[in-house]
């Protein structure tokens, strides 16, 4: 009878965790598929992405969070420098969000999926 409450207690702490880690999921993919108003307004319409990045990247140019791959470019007479800076920025951006999506999954794991004590 033991077993049943644990192995219940477990399986329903685990349910809340893959909620948590999904909603998390979802909050960071929200924040890096969006483009803020003012980069809407002043340059997404005016001025694209340089051609010469890969498909990817061009999509992901005036997008991300916290860092912006454009953030990182150069304007220079109408024309982004420094292209290959894009990339850089993406991997951050990958690496945040990744430490954010692992230690919200670390603290739930400790929060959560405590097995209680039995004294007998």
């Amino acid at each position: 009878m033991v077993t049943n409450q644990t192995s219940t207690y477990l399986s329903r702490s685990r349910l809340a965790l893959l909620g948590i880690q999904a909603v998390t999921l979802g909050v960071l993919f929200w924040a890096n598929l969006r483009i803020s108003g003012k980069v809407h307004f002043f340059w997404y319409n005016s001025i694209g992405a340089p051609q010469e990045l890969d498909p990817i990247t061009r999509f992901m140019f005036f997008r991300g969070w916290p860092i912006a791959p454009f953030e990182w470019c150069v304007m220079n007479t109408f024309e982004w420098q420094g292209g290959r800076l894009a990339y850089a920025a993406l991997l951050v951006d990958l690496l945040i969000a990744g430490a954010i999506f692992f230690s919200v999954r670390w603290v739930g794991k400790r929060i959560l999926c405590r097995i209680p004590t039995i004294s007998n």
